[in-house]
């Protein structure tokens, strides 16, 4: 176990709780449409904790897209499920923005159950 000096321990919780907000700001912007893939470059590079967001979790904030639609966009890219923003390139982040643009903007299939129209029956209903 690290040892830690109480003096140390006040400085560790505001750094935790910057962290937080951060993240949840930068989530926030994903979620809302607001944050653009330059937005998201800049992030990365200004702000000491945008490499620290997992790529991840803010793929699945994107509006339209969804866990399964970002999780099957990292595969395909070769993006580790436990990567951050920071672990990655600009080039492959452009990759998946526009990867997961393009899937936004496909219609999710219904999968609603088939209901059967008034009046037909089945084999097995007789």
């Amino acid at each position: 176990m690290v040892e830690t000096d109480d003096a140390e321990v006040p400085h560790a919780i505001l750094e935790a709780r910057q962290i937080r907000d951060y993240r949840a700001w930068l989530l926030g912007e994903a979620a809302s449409g607001r944050l653009t893939l330059d937005g998201l470059l800049e992030q990365r590079h200004v702000s000491r904790y945008g490499p620290t967001v997992k790529v991840v979790v803010w793929a699945e904030t994107v509006p339209g897209v969804g866990k399964v639609r970002a999780r099957r966009a990292m595969e395909r890219l070769g993006i580790a499920p436990d990567a951050r923003l920071g672990e990655i390139g600009d080039s492959t982040l452009a990759a998946l923005w526009a990867t997961m643009v393009d899937a936004a903007s496909r219609p999710v299939r219904d999968r609603s159950p088939i209901q059967s129209s008034p009046g037909s029956s089945s084999e097995n209903e007789r």
